[in-house]
């Protein structure tokens, strides 16, 4: 790559609009990697150099401090960076997946960078979230899985404060993800409800900020008006693809099911809830970009 003549194509003005933003894009994936291999060799004091030299936030220094940190473990990440072929959202991506494995486990994952690399190349950082969270999952044990269950319901939490400014009460929750898939969907009923019945006067002309209006006075009924709650019936979409490696190299990953709801749980809880009479299943057979049965018409 050479960043110079990205540079003379971005200001060109008589460069096509496209081939412009393509040309700015490898630039910037060019310039995140010579930011995130100065934060290396800076080392001690990283933070405060970006902060002060480099006009960010605390925050985006600390952001990437942990990037240059993925990157000393992953080096073909960095250089494929460099090179334009990926961005920093894959580099955060895989920064997520290998937080939430053990020592031994990112080791494994690791081995594989080469691959890695390969995938992200090729996928949007979406698609290469599912692509990495797969082979992570795969490292990881029903045991590893229960005890990470076990550990988010010990972390619930809630806190509740009025804000001396504004008067406004507020709430700050965390939660196990089966708890909160639970609390999302009653969530979700009561936020479509008021949405069918229209926004009151008052509410907010921005569409977001409307939303969010209606998310608050649906989450204040749920609470205030018991009785407003609608008997819900669990929803499970289910995509069975086939995995990218054979199935004779290693059978127990010759299909792969994605259950639609960004939250990992033991097989024990899927299991549960999809034998659960009042569950409504709902599965998709897909290979590549087709799709080979799915109900209803499309």
């Amino acid at each position: 790559m050479n960043p110079a003549r990205l540079l003379d194509t971005v200001c060109d003005p008589t460069v096509a609009a496209a081939d412009a933003l393509a040309a700015a894009g490898r630039l910037r994936c060019w310039l995140d990697a010579r930011v995130l291999e100065l934060t290396s060799q800076i080392g001690a004091g990283a933070e405060r150099a970006l902060t002060d030299a480099g006009r960010v936030s605390q925050r985006t220094a600390v952001r990437d401090l942990q990037r240059a940190g993925v990157l000393g473990d992953a080096p073909q990440f960095g250089q494929a960076l460099s090179a334009g072929d990926l961005s920093v959202d894959h580099v955060d991506v895989l920064a997520r997946t290998l937080r939430r494995l053990e020592p031994a486990q990112r080791t494994q994952l690791l081995t594989r960078e080469t691959e890695l690399v390969l995938i992200a190349a090729a996928a949007t950082p979406e698609q290469f979230d599912r692509a990495v969270t797969t082979r992570a999952r795969a490292l990881q044990t029903e045991t590893d899985r229960e005890a990470r269950l076990a550990q988010q319901q010990a972390n619930t939490r809630l806190r509740t404060w009025v804000d001396r400014v504004t008067g406004m009460w507020c709430a700050r929750g965390e939660f196990d993800p089966v708890t909160g898939a639970k609390l999302q969907q009653l969530l979700d009923n009561e936020l479509s409800a008021r949405f069918a019945a229209g926004a009151p006067t008052n509410a907010p002309s921005d569409p977001v900020e409307r939303n969010d209006h209606l998310r608050g006075l649906a989450l204040a009924g749920l609470l205030t008006n018991p009785g407003r709650r609608r008997a819900t019936r669990p929803e499970v979409l289910v995509v069975l693809r086939p995995d990218d490696e054979p199935a004779d190299s290693n059978p127990a990953r010759a299909t792969i099911a994605d259950w639609g709801i960004p939250i990992e749980v033991p097989e024990r809880v899927l299991r549960e809830l999809v034998t659960d009479p009042d569950t409504v299943l709902t599965t998709i057979i897909t290979r590549g970009d087709l799709i080979l049965h799915a109900p209803g018409d499309l």
